[in-house]
């Protein structure tokens, strides 16, 4: 049996694959994910979804365009550089 969003069916057993292959295939195709530009450790991101402010804890997905060197920031939709942390709250660098 294959899982996708259309063919899960209650009662369906799914193996982990599966499972996050679903996973995946949410997260890449709501809107919120997308691939990073910028430089320097100074990462663009502008995103379909309709994000005008940032809140503490607020996850964003997304594929950056280059290793960071230092100590991060991203930019979601021009709303202004933030400092990228870890899912402990440490700021990565």
């Amino acid at each position: 049996m294959t899982l996708n969003s259309s063919t899960v069916s209650a009662g369906d057993a799914a193996t982990a694959t599966q499972y996050n292959n679903l996973r995946k295939d949410v997260l890449e195709n709501t809107g919120d994910y997308g691939s990073t530009t910028g430089a320097a450790n100074a990462y663009v991101l502008a995103m379909d979804a309709q994000i005008t402010s940032l809140v503490e804890g607020q996850i964003i997905t997304f594929k950056a365009n280059f290793t960071n060197t230092g100590a991060p920031t991203i930019n979601v939709n021009s709303i202004g550089a933030k400092t990228i942390v870890n899912g402990q709250g440490v700021a990565l660098g």
